[in-house]
């Protein structure tokens, strides 16, 4: 199912331009797994409670599209990125001549034109020419759009996702950041976030279009890019003006900024404390998991709206994670509890 653009209200965002040379415009994407810094080191965890590692991420992007000056789009022709997390991603669009920017939109994966085309034919150091480890399933298949794989707990976990007909769009409003001729538009990609609703604690290997690896992909349309303008407070799940829903793409942004304490942290009695005035937690939910992705039952007790004690945890190392009402994750903090 490909993004309907008439879905998404235009948000006229500004990009001053002297009048005496062109502005140039890069796409920046900030690598993230949910509010870390993306590193393969870095543990992340989904909106089902499992802990999990990656091992191997790449993901291809293409058809890089900037709506702009009241509703034009010019698209970058015969681009495809081969997207590294380990650093922050930066695709120059300076052959787009643009004042004001609306949005920009890019597919995850090879145009259907492009996919089913020889990898030999093109130069070793082109995107599309032959990987190691391999990006190429063959020619009736074409590229792996994702190659993910890693670890929940002790079991492994691949989704390779591929295929002509799961090729989508996604669109969001960026932010821009102007400094002398250049205009960076920038938007975070939160992994956690392509996992989302995949169970992957039985092992899940799926390599092909469909089931997993169509999960995969719509969550990579959906859920991954996130404005980068920070969130000062939590969204509400109700109707009031806390309300901080992305109008241009229907999905909440992740929130970077939650403030969170625990204390003590290590603990020596399996009893903790946390605190977060940015947290309401008699409407959250608060889970905890051990590093082999089991869900750990706990004792919680509210002391205040924003603080509230864990009790009766055993010895080990834990992941806390905090959601909102809608199961959007919102912190995750490592505990350590000593005998």
């Amino acid at each position: 199912m490909k993004t309907n653009k008439s879905l998404f209200a235009m948000v006229l965002l500004a990009v001053t331009c002297s009048s005496s040379y062109a502005q140039n415009l890069e796409l920046e994407i900030i690598h993230k797994m949910n509010k870390e810094d993306f590193s393969f080191a870095q543990a992340g965890i989904t909106n089902l409670n499992q802990q999990f590692t990656l091992d191997r991420l790449e993901y291809y992007i293409s058809e890089i599209t900037v709506t702009h000056d009241g509703g034009q789009e010019s698209m970058v022709d015969s681009l495809w990125v081969l997207v590294d997390p380990t650093n922050t991603t930066t695709v120059d669009l300076s052959e787009i001549s643009a004042t004001t920017v609306e949005s920009v939109s890019l597919s995850i994966g090879v145009s259907p034109d492009v996919n089913n085309l020889d990898p030999a034919e093109w130069p070793m150091s082109h995107p599309l020419a032959p990987k190691n480890p391999s990006m190429h399933w063959g020619w009736t298949a074409g590229y792996r759009f994702v190659a993910i794989e890693g670890a929940q707990g002790f079991t492994a976990f691949e989704i390779h996702a591929l295929g002509n007909s799961n090729y989508f769009e996604t669109t969001f409003t960026p932010n821009i950041i102007v400094d002398g001729s250049q205009t960076t538009l920038s938007v975070y990609a939160d992994y956690a976030q392509s996992l989302n609703d995949i169970d992957i604690s039985a092992g899940v290997i799926t390599h092909g279009d469909y089931d997993e690896a169509i999960d995969l992909l719509e969550n990579f349309r959906d859920r991954v890019f996130t404005p980068t303008e920070p969130i000062d407070s939590i969204p509400s799940s109700g109707g009031g003006g806390n309300d901080t829903t992305d109008t241009t793409t229907g999905i909440r942004p992740l929130v970077y900024d939650v403030q969170l304490e625990v204390a003590p942290n290590p603990t020596t009695n399996g009893s903790v404390t946390i605190t977060s005035a940015d947290i309401d937690f008699s409407t959250s939910v608060i889970a905890l998991v051990d590093l082999t992705g089991k869900r750990r039952e706990i004792t919680t007790t509210p002391v205040s709206r924003n603080q509230t004690t864990l009790s009766n945890l055993g010895a080990g190392i834990y992941f806390l994670t905090v959601t909102d009402a809608e199961r959007q994750s919102l912190v995750t903090r490592r505990i350590i509890v000593l005998q």
